[in-house]
């Protein structure tokens, strides 16, 4: 249960960085969007995989406690 807790502590975490570096990143445009932009679909994958992890988690905690009641 607490490992579900903490990925979507991650998931938020990872998201509001993402906010902060896109208003960064438009802020400077330059050749080096493409850089940046690859920067950003890491982070959007990392908010993705933690969120479903974290819903995998509680998925499987909920099915453990459904089967042992």
């Amino acid at each position: 249960m607490y490992l579900g807790w903490l990925m979507f502590w991650a998931s938020i975490i990872i998201a509001a960085i993402l906010l902060l570096s896109i208003s960064f990143f438009v802020r400077r445009v330059d050749d080096s969007a493409d850089r940046d932009m690859k920067k950003v679909w890491i982070l959007v994958g990392l908010q993705y995989a933690f969120f479903l992890a974290g819903l995998f988690c509680f998925g499987l905690q909920l099915t453990l406690f459904w089967i042992s009641a």
